[in-house]
């Protein structure tokens, strides 16, 4: 089972580096509109950040980068991410708490990218995914948040990665109650075993950001590589 597991981090150049000494060698970038409204300064941030660890013979890779939470009021957050993420050649992962998932579709349906993915929301179990995105978008399937809507994570798990797989081009991973989400694996209710097992059997072999709090990533990630039957990630 070969998949690669990313962090989570912000676009700062110690917080790259930071993360890239903590064991990690792919990303996805946690945006903030400012970084947003000073693009050049954060592309100059990651390049500083890699030409400085290429002397230490360490790299890094961006995968994807996650929208700003922004509102329907300020779609060119959007178009900003968008416009850094093909400079990375990285995915867009349009998601905010401040839209409804019709809005998000929307702005979805008007940009100009085809490497958008639509991350779920805590509200939407496995037929609302069926329903809203998988006809029309590729997606980010974030565990937690279908755990929080779901009656039976493990089942709906199952049946989307057997039947959409193609259609998820990576996934959330972070440990969740069901009244909160973002914990380090092993601080929340999910059963990481059976979720490992599901992705093992259904042979999914995308990327998996550990999307937990950043002091936790490293050892949340140790813990999910156990759960693979290897160390060399």
């Amino acid at each position: 089972m070969t998949i690669i597991l990313a962090g989570k981090t912000t676009p700062q150049y110690v917080n790259l580096t930071k993360a890239v000494y903590s064991g990690f060698r792919y990303f996805e970038l946690h945006l903030e509109q400012r970084h947003l409204d000073n693009a050049e300064i954060t592309k100059e941030n990651i390049q500083t950040a890699q030409e400085e660890l290429k002397k230490t013979n360490k790299t890094f890779q961006i995968i994807s980068l996650h929208t700003p939470h922004f509102d329907k009021d300020h779609p060119q957050y959007l178009k900003k991410t968008i416009d850094l993420a093909e400079h990375l050649n990285a995915y867009t992962i349009l998601h905010s708490t401040n839209l409804t998932i019709e809005e998000t579709l929307e702005l979805a349906k008007t940009a100009d990218s085809d490497k958008i993915l639509i991350e779920n929301k805590t509200i939407m179990d496995l037929k609302s995914i069926v329903h809203n995105i998988i006809p029309y978008h590729n997606m980010a399937l974030d565990i937690a948040h279908l755990y929080r809507a779901s009656q039976n994570l493990y089942n709906d798990l199952e049946i989307l990665i057997n039947t959409y797989k193609t259609r998820i081009k990576l996934i959330h991973m972070n440990d969740s109650t069901k009244q909160k989400d973002g914990l380090a694996i092993g601080d929340g209710d999910i059963d990481f075993p059976t979720i490992m097992h599901i992705l093992k059997k259904t042979a999914y072999n995308e990327p998996i950001i550990i999307e937990t709090p950043p002091s936790s990533q490293a050892e949340s990630r140790q813990k999910i590589e156990k759960l693979i039957g290897r160390d060399d990630q």
